[in-house]
């Protein structure tokens, strides 16, 4: 028999499990999806019109997420990423494939995304989408800074990504300053994309 005490101490656990969750860098559900199955990035990736009415039909696997805490700053760095497609027509093979990646980071100037490289050492250039400062101010540390917002993307073969769904893809992000951040999608979320878009 549960005593009242217990459940009481139980429902403490299970609210600080939780907030626990909630302030976990990856988050609860984000670190799952880096244990997903294929078949469980296939039934996540979606298949959506074309931006701006093009023709075409594009897909788009789960967003990977990356947080890091700035000290100095006084908030969160969040990397998003996810492997898009596009076919030129419904129904066709899709030819075109890409990263996606949003960054939002605090810092004293913007980052100046160059280059992805891989794991080889190979560079690929970044295609710039948009560039938001959204904030400047100074910080409790007596730290002036932005809060900026990039959006770009670089594209991958249908080559490459046959090679990555055994490997997986390892890439730094490379800037003005040097390397950036670290992106890694693994093997089996890949392998789930490749399922979607060859399938649908």
């Amino acid at each position: 028999m549960i005593r009242k005490s217990d459940l009481s101490g139980y429902m403490k656990l299970g609210v600080a499990g939780l907030f626990f969750c909630a302030l976990l860098a990856s988050g609860c559900g984000k670190a799952n999806l880096r244990n997903a199955t294929p078949d469980e990035i296939a039934a996540n990736t979606e298949r959506v019109a074309t931006a701006g009415g093009q023709p075409g039909v594009d897909y788009q696997s789960p967003l990977l997420t990356q947080e890091h805490w700035q000290v100095n700053m006084g908030g969160e760095d969040i990397l998003s990423y996810r492997l898009s497609g596009h076919a030129d027509d419904a129904g066709k093979r899709v030819q075109h494939h890409r990263i996606d990646i949003d960054s939002e980071y605090r810092a004293k100037h913007p980052a100046g995304y160059l280059d992805a490289r891989f794991a080889d050492g190979t560079l690929r250039p970044i295609a710039h989408l948009r560039q938001e400062t959204e904030r400047c101010q100074e910080f409790n540390t007596m730290q002036s800074g932005c809060a900026f917002r990039d959006r770009f993307d670089f594209p991958l073969s249908e080559e490459e990504l046959a090679v990555f769904a055994k490997t997986g893809l390892s890439a730094r992000l490379v800037g003005k300053s040097g390397d950036l951040q670290k992106i890694e999608l693994p093997a089996t979320y890949i392998q789930g994309y490749l399922k979607a878009v060859n399938t649908n």
